[in-house]
């Protein structure tokens, strides 16, 4: 529990944060899988856009409209495999 300098409490895990707490370092830190489609909006050069990540790979569009820029993983991966066998670096 943290305490400021008055002596007031300022945090005090719940039951639930202290099983979490304890699961997380027995496990490490796992990624959570991407199961369904995550969506969240971006600004690019002062305009809107929407951003959705899911399993079957990106898609960004302008928001608002239908269609956009679509990028599936198989069609990243291929890039970069081409762009290395090119002698290309991946930047990474």
């Amino acid at each position: 529990m943290a305490t400021a300098a008055d002596g007031k409490t300022l945090f005090r895990p719940g039951p639930k944060l202290r099983i979490l707490g304890a699961l997380s370092q027995t496990e490490g830190s796992m990624a959570t899988k991407l199961e369904k489609p995550l969506k969240r909006e971006i600004v690019l050069n002062d305009a809107p856009y929407m951003l959705t990540i899911s399993p079957e790979g990106l898609k960004l569009v302008p928001k608002g409209k239908r269609n956009g820029l679509e990028l599936t993983w198989k069609g990243i991966l291929m890039q970069a495999t081409m762009s290395e066998a090119a002698g290309g670096s991946s930047g990474a």
